[in-house]
């Protein structure tokens, strides 16, 4: 699982995931269980951060 949502794996045992990321540092925790029930979780942060939205800062009293 990534962040308790389920993940499936491809025939080599891989897998790829989106996951949405809030500006600033986030925690993204990965958990799997072996054959015999035995579950590893890990958790790893990420730091975010996009560049600014031309128009994103506009006050609500100014017309868009």
């Amino acid at each position: 699982t990534i962040n308790s949502e389920p993940v499936t794996l491809d025939t080599a045992g891989s897998f790829r995931q989106e996951v949405h990321l809030e500006p600033g540092m986030n925690t993204i925790e990965v958990a799997a269980k072996n054959r015999l029930n035995r579950e590893t979780r890990k958790q790893v942060r990420v730091m975010a951060t996009y560049p600014p939205v031309q128009g994103a800062a506009l006050k609500a009293d100014q017309p868009s």
